[in-house]
């Protein structure tokens, strides 16, 4: 998506308050990359990768002298970390493994402990303190962001989680009598797992609902053990619970 699109995504303005959370452009915690998307099933997403080595806060160095030391500790954080943004799951972070800001395993994952829209000041609250890996909890708040220009967000978020409560309109045929929205596999009908699927469902889908992030679990239809992930590929409620007839050469989700 290139950059025309991605300003006007519902979550923009968003994203690039969190970004600027510390007085706009050029702070010392503004990310080194920040990007907005709207996956191929339209779930909303931002990532914040933070791994500056440059020295941009001040410290107390020996004999009480002032010196400027890195945002992102590098002995704890070599490759530096990234903060996910979804529309379901809210904030997580995790360490990158490697310089072409990649994370490594979904269980690298973890949540913040902040509101799903968290106010850019709860997030800057916890960015020092995380970025120098400082021991005990991260601080915890339930601000949330309130401003005028947050309405679509807010508005986008609450349609959101009604959709996912409201039970599935059953379809009936012509006769009155239920369509059944499930039914056998046929041989090479695959599990989002990769597994042969026992069951198929072949509408659009939906969420299973559970938001335990670093849960496995087995699949519902095949019974692989597998990890919950959110349709932007970070942590939470899964789609992948929920099979599709198959609409091209990958089977499945």
């Amino acid at each position: 998506m290139n950059e025309d699109q991605s300003t006007k995504l519902p979550h923009y303005l968003y994203a690039e308050s969190i970004a600027h959370c510390d007085g706009g452009p050029g702070g010392a915690y503004e990310p080194d990359e920040w990007f907005v998307e709207c996956d191929p099933n339209g779930g909303l997403y931002a990532l914040f990768r933070y791994r500056s080595t440059k020295p941009l806060v001040d410290i107390e160095g020996r004999q009480g002298i002032e010196t400027l030391a890195p945002v992102v500790n590098g002995a704890e954080w070599p490759y530096g970390l990234v903060l996910s943004w979804d529309e379901i799951d809210g904030w997580m972070y995790a360490p990158l493994s490697n310089e072409d800001g990649i994370v490594r395993s979904f269980f690298d994952w973890d949540p913040l402990p902040v509101p799903r829209l968290a106010d850019p000041a709860a997030i800057l609250a916890l960015l020092p303190p995380l970025l120098r890996s400082d021991e005990g909890p991260l601080p915890a708040s339930t601000l949330e962001w309130r401003e005028v220009r947050a309405g679509t967000l807010v508005q986008r978020l609450a349609d959101g989680d009604a959709k996912r409560r409201s039970p599935e309109p059953q379809r009936t045929q012509a006769s009155g009598a239920p369509v059944s929205t499930v039914r056998d596999a046929m041989p090479g009908e695959l599990c989002g797992c990769g597994r042969q699927a026992v069951v198929v469902y072949p509408g659009n889908g939906g969420f299973c609902g559970n938001s335990q992030a670093r849960t496995v679990l087995p699949c519902v239809w095949c019974g692989t053990m597998k990890p919950h992930t959110a349709i932007s590929g970070g942590p939470g409620s899964c789609p992948n619970y929920r099979l599709r007839a198959p609409t091209g050469p990958r089977l499945g989700v």
